[in-house]
């Protein structure tokens, strides 16, 4: 589900700043069935499952190796926390 909030970020930004100037809400969401509703299985340490559905309903499934033990999480700080640094909790 983390992955549909992502996508309807902007959706939910576009709709509140025009309600802030005093417009109606304008935009609508179209939902992107195969990133929204994928689903990424773990196995292992470096095996994982991706499960999505197509937009014609058709399954599809995508074995992969990852190369990160930690999941890429490097790459989820850059792109959510806007910093290559990873600060010490």
């Amino acid at each position: 589900m983390a992955r549909a909030g992502l996508m309807q970020t902007k959706v939910v930004l576009d709709n509140i700043l025009a309600m802030i100037r005093g417009r109606v809400p304008w935009r609508g969401d179209k939902p992107y069935v195969v990133m929204e509703g994928a689903i990424k299985l773990i196995l292992g340490q470096r095996h994982s499952v991706t499960y999505a559905m197509d937009a014609d309903g058709s399954d599809v499934l995508i074995p992969s190796r990852d190369r990160q033990v930690d999941l890429g999480i490097e790459y989820a700080w850059k792109r959510y926390r806007g910093t290559d640094q990873i600060q010490d909790a």
